[in-house]
């Protein structure tokens, strides 16, 4: 490192500069020694012009093929330091040759390893901080992020009635399972393009793009016929209360939210006074 740190004094910013650098002198000493020679020799340097600049000549034009070479052949370099860049500037990966079993060669497998691996375990990690480790359905992160800014359908918030005393009577362990049931019944009762996220305790958000009203009470009430006629065993039932707004014309997150929440809670309190078996309430937004 001491060559190498002495060079980035005069070329602090180039390796390429510090390569050309040795390179040309390394190129020259033939040529300097030639001229030593022929200065110390009888008749002094006039009497040997011819192969002078013979030598000259020939030492500047392989100077400048060198230099082309070298610049050519440290181009695996150059590429690996800007895929580092631009993944560090970007988080795009810009995939290096491969097949290449020298040390250069190696460097860029090893980089393009590196990148792939950071790549993975960053999108590991996302999935993780946006997934709910009980249901394996989005959490409330990963759902808000996957929303438009206008949602134009209808967003379904639905809760299971009596969650508490089921946790109660049965277990904690007990309670977990009827969620994750619940989350699976939900995903199924669904079309591909829905989103099912459990948005904390016993609370699910569904999504439904692109739906009118008629359209969005037929799936609330195949959900929450899922959960009550699904078999749980003895002494347990099990039903869910479901608020629904639509937006046909749009709305944001926050506000279809509100009011699908005061419409669940609605009916909740009118379930909760009444026979534990689920309800669904549906509003929507006129603009």
């Amino acid at each position: 490192m001491r060559l190498y740190a002495a060079m980035s004094r005069i070329f602090p910013a180039s390796f390429l500069a510090k390569v050309f650098l040795v390179t040309f002198l390394g190129i020259h000493v033939p040529l300097l020694a030639l001229g030593f020679w022929a200065i110390k020799s009888n008749g002094g340097p006039l009497a040997h012009i011819g192969p002078l600049l013979v030598a000259l000549v020939a030492t500047l034009v392989g100077t400048v093929l060198t230099l082309w070479a070298l610049h050519a052949i440290l181009r695996p370099v150059f590429l690996t330091e800007a895929a580092l860049r631009n993944y560090e500037a970007t988080g795009k990966t810009m995939p290096l040759p491969q097949g290449y079993g020298d040390q250069v060669g190696r460097l860029m497998e090893a980089t393009n390893r590196l990148i792939l691996s950071v790549e993975w375990q960053i999108d590991d990690s996302r999935r993780k901080s946006e997934t709910d480790s009980l249901t394996g359905l989005l959490n409330r992160r990963g759902f808000e992020r996957r929303m438009p800014k206008q949602l134009r359908g209808a967003l379904l918030i639905g809760d299971v009635d009596a969650f508490k005393s089921i946790n109660d009577r049965h277990g904690h362990a007990e309670g977990d399972r009827v969620l994750a049931k619940i989350a699976e019944l939900f995903s199924k009762s669904v079309r591909a393009g829905d989103l099912v996220s459990r948005f904390g305790g016993d609370e699910f958000l569904i999504y439904l793009p692109d739906v009118d009203s008629a359209q969005a009470t037929t799936t609330a009430q195949r959900l929450r016929q899922a959960v009550q006629n699904h078999i749980w065993g003895d002494d347990l039932a099990v039903s869910v209360t479901i608020g629904v707004a639509v937006a046909p014309n749009g709305a944001d997150l926050n506000t279809l939210f509100k009011q699908a929440d005061a419409l669940l809670y609605e009916s909740k309190s009118r379930v909760d006074h009444a026979s534990h078996d689920g309800a669904v309430n549906m509003g929507g937004l006129r603009h």
